[in-house]
């Protein structure tokens, strides 16, 4: 999916041509891109790649959503989800494919940053390529047909700010196991945000109480995912209170009221 990233998404591209192991077919959607996006798709294989332009940009989400259901009605079993801003190391398709397992439908790369910094706290253990991690999503993780006809596709409606998430506590209300594989290594940036001046921060407070709605107690400890969103939402109002960012102080409040009116 991407938006408004045509040079990183010709990156992303030329990165896969190298691949030792490629998908066998590949999806494009544009969410309304209006940089030299679209005639940089136009010029593309069309036997190869499949490309959807779209007319709205309905965030990150709705790109997600649109994209995973035109994968629903083709005939594949398995979809390789990536960002645009991305790059897949050589052996990374191939080796999430080496670790297939029966029973096992979500399957997520290892994330280093471009100066080769790992992206999360793991202990990897030497001799070691499966850990129980569910990686970062849509940052290389393949997940089987059946996933998502059980858990269901992204939630649309979420713009931005944590629909990845959402999924990802639907899948663990479904008892999927995940798993991230150490020698698939996937190049990705990292986000960083000053507490006090964080774009869209109406999704991120909203999205982030969906998220909490979302979580079943059977799976996960519903009164520390509580804590965690209390003090989350304190830390940022605080902040932008000390800044005197009026705008952000009024668009968290609106986030927290939406949130907890926003459907399940």
């Amino acid at each position: 999916m991407t938006y408004n990233r045509c040079d990183l998404l010709k990156l992303l591209l030329d990165r896969i041509k190298l691949m030792s192991e490629k998908p066998n077919h590949l999806y494009i959607v544009d969410n309304n891109s209006d940089d030299d996006t679209k005639v940089f798709l136009s010029s593309l294989d069309s036997d190869y790649i499949t490309v959807f332009s779209r007319t709205i940009n309905d965030g990150s989400s709705g790109g997600f959503a649109f994209g995973i259901s035109r994968f629903l009605e083709s005939n594949y079993n398995f979809v390789w989800i990536l960002d645009d801003d991305g790059l897949p190391t050589q052996d990374c398709l191939l080796n999430l494919k080496k670790s297939f397992r029966d029973g096992l439908h979500f399957y997520s790369s290892r994330l280093v940053t471009f100066d080769d910094v790992e992206h999360f706290d793991i202990k990897f253990v030497e001799g070691q390529n499966i850990y129980d991690h569910r990686g970062g999503p849509f940052n290389s993780i393949l997940v089987t047909r059946f996933l998502i006809e059980n858990v269901g596709n992204v939630r649309a409606d979420m713009f931005i700010w944590g629909d990845e998430y959402e999924w990802l506590t639907r899948i663990e209300n479904h008892r999927f196991h995940k798993v991230l594989v150490y020698d698939s290594v996937h190049i990705h940036k990292t986000t960083a945000f000053a507490w006090h001046k964080v774009p869209r921060v109406f999704y991120l407070v909203r999205n982030r109480i969906l998220i909490w709605k979302t979580i079943d107690p059977r799976v996960k400890n519903k009164f520390s995912a509580t804590a965690g969103l209390f003090l989350f939402i304190l830390k940022l109002l605080w902040n932008a209170i000390l800044h005197a960012n009026i705008f952000q102080v009024r668009e968290i409040l609106k986030g927290i009221w939406s949130g907890y009116r926003f459907a399940k």
